[in-house]
């Protein structure tokens, strides 16, 4: 990819299309220092504001308005400052995304408290430290980034789709076929495998083998109840 002049506006006709484009927020923001981004679609959970990358990025300084369908920001410069991503529903993935993209060029320090800990974060922050970014406390809750005055070029591999890998898993067990996964998928040997795991072997299914293999084969299933934890962060602003 090569991103040698970038337009400052992301379309409705693109972004509808995928929740996860208005992660082009942040870091056309932190290049341009004026863009506008279409209100993301793409979702068919439910009412799913943006509201905390808006606030996210107005503590860097930008000033941002919605209108007409889209999300304008425009500032002078960003400047680092304490930014508390927690909200109703705990930690927002694409915010703290937003944010840190944003924070890497911005002047001066940038904590980020409450931040999303998911291995797409963790990810994201290794590609970016791959560019030049300045982050510390990756996997946690608090983020530090020290911005620099540009980014460089690097070569990353994303990490696989945790959730897709879930989901093929989970069909796996119930039709009674086989799934090899070729790479090991971050985090879907914690809490999720392990529901998915007591699942299959309460209800009468014959095998189930989850890490870098999957393999299940069902002949009856009943109903389970299979308790999750909490991971909503437990930060207090300062």
């Amino acid at each position: 990819m090569r991103a040698g002049h970038p337009l400052g506006v992301a379309p409705y006709e693109l972004v509808r299309k995928m929740r996860a484009s208005v992660c082009l927020l942040g870091p056309l923001l932190a290049r341009l220092h004026n863009c506008k981004v279409s209100l993301p679609g793409g979702c068919v959970i439910g009412d799913r504001p943006i509201d905390q990358h808006i606030k996210g990025l107005k503590r860097l300084g930008a000033d941002v308005v919605v209108e007409n369908g889209y999300v304008h920001a425009r500032c002078n410069e960003l400047t680092g400052n304490d930014v508390f991503m927690g909200g109703r529903f705990g930690s927002t993935v694409l915010g703290t995304a937003n944010v840190l993209m944003a924070a890497t060029l911005a002047t001066g320090t940038t904590w980020i408290e409450g931040a999303a800990c998911e291995p797409e974060i963790e990810d994201l922050i290794n590609f970016l430290t791959k560019m030049g970014a300045k982050i510390k406390g990756v996997g946690g809750h608090m983020l530090e980034v020290e911005g620099v005055t540009e980014l460089h070029g690097a070569e990353h591999t994303v990490i696989p789709d945790r959730i897709e890998a879930g989901t093929f898993m989970a069909a796996a067990a119930i039709t009674g076929g086989i799934l090899r996964s070729r790479e090991r998928v971050p985090s879907i040997s914690a809490p999720s495998a392990t529901n998915l795991r007591n699942a299959v072997s309460r209800s009468s299914a014959t095998t189930a083998r989850f890490g870098s293999a999957a393999t299940g084969t069902s002949r009856r299933w009943t109903s389970l109840r299979c308790p999750t934890p909490d991971f909503r962060p437990t930060c207090r602003r300062r």
